[in-house]
């Protein structure tokens, strides 16, 4: 079940960065962002510290931000 779930999160980080540099459409990335936060609080909210997931939460949407001005695609 790990191995899987880390190879679907691999595989979605790849395509979120591959399609923000090649696609100027932030709300990949923030659809993306959505996905896999809503599936990662579906699988492990009984485990899942609430400011721990808020925290990661506010440090994705940052690192989704920045990308996007840094490769100036907002």
């Amino acid at each position: 079940m790990k191995f899987t779930f880390v190879i679907l999160f691999l595989l979605v980080v790849y395509l979120s960065v591959y399609f923000s540099l090649t696609i100027s459409n932030l709300w990949i990335l923030i659809s993306t962002f959505s996905v896999v936060h809503i599936g990662l609080f579906q699988a492990y909210r009984e485990r899942l510290s609430l400011k721990f997931y808020l925290l990661c939460s506010l440090i994705h949407l940052f690192s989704i931000l920045l990308m996007n001005l840094y490769f100036r695609q907002s």
